[in-house]
């Protein structure tokens, strides 16, 4: 399903509230109530069910190129990786360089 329950509660919350303003000015407080209430779980279920509904057809319309997706995204980590496998072996390199250079000073020194 797309989304998370918080859609259905944030739609569900926004009708109750604009149908318990707008109810109040015009009945009682328990009218306004029971009818804020019953737009409430209204507006939950039909967010629900648009939600359902909007996955299903998601899911039918994208399926093939979902395989694409993936294609790409498997490519830009193997690319990935392998400049991180490049770039250690480029710091392998410089430290053996630096070591190489170490030791020779240090043999310089000896041989003073």
């Amino acid at each position: 399903m797309i989304g998370t329950i918080l859609w259905n509660l944030l739609f569900a919350v926004f009708g109750g509230s604009v149908t318990f303003i707008l109810s109040l000015t015009a009945n009682s407080l328990p009218t306004s109530v029971y009818r804020a209430a019953t737009v409430f779980a209204i507006f939950y279920l039909s967010m629900f069910l648009f939600r359902a509904i909007f996955a299903y057809v998601a899911q039918a319309t994208y399926s093939g190129e979902t395989s694409d997706v993936v294609a790409r995204s498997d490519f830009y980590n193997a690319s990935l990786q392998s400049q991180e496998e490049r770039e250690k072996e480029e710091e392998e390199e410089t430290a053996r360089q630096t070591s190489q250079v170490i030791r020779d000073l240090l043999q310089e020194e000896e041989h003073q």
